[in-house]
């Protein structure tokens, strides 16, 4: 997949299909475009959340970074994890958005709610990540919920939705 260089489209060859819309969006998270889906909503509903993720201000990406940077140390075999290839690693001490080198955003997905109107729904989706914390193990998922630009959730692959909340401990936004 290649980046976009048009910063006015925030979403490539959108079209739906039987299984709802589908296209890429630019990542501001990587140097990729990660696909988009969405099974229910308008295209107008879809653009608006792509543009959210496209438009997360520093503070809402910092908190998300912090939270994953947690979750990550906390399960790691060591005191962080280090990249095989390049030799980097991420510690306690490293900057939270360094976390960027170890985790890869595979899928956004935008999940409107049927309790709202969509004129009343705000822009509200889901990341999912791949992520390699232990080099001797498959690699994990990991995932954050944004809803009206509020951290919902960031954590183990769950199977998200933005219209739901994550209480306790396994939500590291409540951590931060």
């Amino acid at each position: 997949m290649e980046r976009s260089s048009d910063k006015h489209r925030t979403i490539n060859d959108l079209h739906y299909t039987q299984y709802g819309w589908e296209g890429t969006v630019s990542s501001p998270l990587s140097e990729f475009d990660i696909p988009l889906s969405s099974r229910d909503g308008s295209e107008d509903y879809v653009k608006l959340c792509a543009d959210a993720f496209l438009g997360m201000s520093d503070e809402l990406l910092e908190r998300l970074l912090r939270a994953t940077a947690a979750y990550v140390l906390d399960n790691a075999p060591d005191e962080g994890i280090t990249d095989e290839e390049t030799g980097e690693c991420f510690t306690e001490s490293s900057p939270p958005r360094d976390i960027l080198k170890f985790i890869f955003p595979v899928r956004l997905v935008i999940k409107p709610t049927k309790l709202l109107s969509e004129e009343d729904m705000p822009p509200a989706f889901v990341l999912e990540f791949n992520c390699c914390i232990d080099p001797d193990e498959a690699s994990d998922g990991l995932e954050w919920a944004v809803r009206d630009g509020d951290p919902l959730y960031v954590g183990e692959y769950i199977g998200c939705d933005p219209w739901e909340s994550y209480p306790g401990e396994d939500n590291y936004i409540n951590r931060v």
